[in-house]
């Protein structure tokens, strides 16, 4: 019992808690000075079960690809056939025929398939808890992004980091948009996957067995984006897409978003008294988007062709972060710094960081034996 408990409290003495708690204890005295009132909005409920829902495609997609031979279970013997045949005729009467409908017959499916397949229930719902913390670790960060955005000008370093896209890569994100109107669309379907990635490789780790790695996996995400605080506070950017005229099309749900996203940042900066945090994430070096799928295919690493096909996704997404307007290409060079930091750092403990830092004299004194 005594080593079960020190294996637990172990998970609780890596830096990712401490730098965790330090934001959080800072946050306060941060909102006061702001004049904000950081609110929890009720959709965080929905958010996370939508996250989940995803997770679970992302999972099973990956499963059935990186381990083919998953789905033989569903059809040894005539009832597990059948059950999986009346989910569609149950689901899709009920949530229509559109994407909704057929991606929640999906997670059926794979529920029913992880079931058949002697479902280990315990393990999957372990990797609530540190989805619970990774939830909480980005409400703290969206309260702080709110901060920021009211004290800083959330654009101004924009005309910058377009004068180095142009000057390190001769490329202009905007011309990029322009001339490939028709990957809009497909490239929304890749940007808007990315959060059941992260989701899928909490699922693995833990039904793996391997709950630590999936503590670190979460920390390793938060720690990004707490780097990513600091970075937007000493270079606030946006992204290309407030910058001259908007060129996607208003039917896009991109569309939509980013102008959402500006008006908001806009109504905190401008604001005078106490408000509401605003909702939004305003940052944009460096690219979280390409920093959380990096370290879900980094924590993966040791189902190799898994891990393959999330790197593959990464390729796709940054074509897709570029066209959509959402990142320069310094912020996605930016963004792979950070996930090598953050996947370095986010694991290591309190106890190797003082062990790193004892005096040398002291160890080899305290290494003597006692009565010398």
């Amino acid at each position: 019992m005594p080593l079960r408990s020190g294996r637990s409290m172990k998970k609780f003495t890596k830096l990712h808690f401490v730098f965790t708690v330090f934001m959080l204890l800072l946050l306060i005295p941060a909102s006061i000075y702001a004049h904000i009132r950081s609110d929890n909005p009720t959709s965080d409920i929905i958010f996370m079960l939508g996250w989940i829902i995803q997770s679970a495609a992302w999972a099973a997609v990956l499963y059935q690809l990186g381990m083919p031979g998953s789905w033989q279970s569903l059809f040894k013997g005539w009832k597990r056939f059948l059950i999986t045949l009346l989910i569609p005729l149950i689901i899709l009467p009920t949530f229509g025929a559109g994407l909704q409908g057929w991606l929640l017959c999906f997670v059926a499916v794979v529920i029913a398939e992880f079931h058949f397949r002697g479902a280990r229930w315990r393990a999957a719902l372990s990797a609530l808890i540190p989805w619970i913390y990774l939830t909480f670790s980005l409400q703290i960060m969206l309260a702080w992004n709110a901060d920021i955005v009211s004290v800083r000008h959330f654009n101004l370093y924009d005309t910058f980091f377009q004068h180095l896209d142009w000057t390190l890569f001769h490329i202009s994100v905007q011309h990029l948009a322009l001339s490939v109107p028709g990957l809009y669309l497909p490239a929304e379907a890749i940007y808007y996957a990315m959060p059941g990635a992260m989701g899928a490789a909490m699922l693995f780790l833990c039904l793996a067995g391997d709950r630590e790695a999936a503590w670190d996996f979460a920390g390793s995400i938060a720690v990004a984006y707490y780097i990513s605080l600091i970075l937007f506070f000493m270079f606030p950017a946006k992204g290309p897409y407030t910058l001259g005229p908007k060129h996607l099309p208003a039917y896009l749900l991109t569309a939509s978003v980013q102008h959402a996203l500006e008006s908001n940042a806009r109504t905190l900066y401008h604001h005078s008294a106490w408000t509401a945090s605003a909702y939004g994430y305003f940052i944009s070096f460096p690219s979280m988007h390409i920093v959380q799928p990096l370290l879900a295919g980094w924590y993966l690493r040791r189902w190799k062709r898994v891990s393959g096909l999330v790197f593959v996704y990464c390729a796709l997404l940054v074509a897709s972060i570029l066209i959509l307007e959402w990142h320069y290409v310094v912020d996605l060079v930016g963004g792979i710094l950070v996930a090598i930091v953050a996947a370095w750092l986010a694991p290591i403990s309190l106890g190797r960081v003082f062990r790193s830092t004892r005096p040398r004299a002291i160890e080899a004194e305290s290494a003597q034996p006692l009565g010398n």
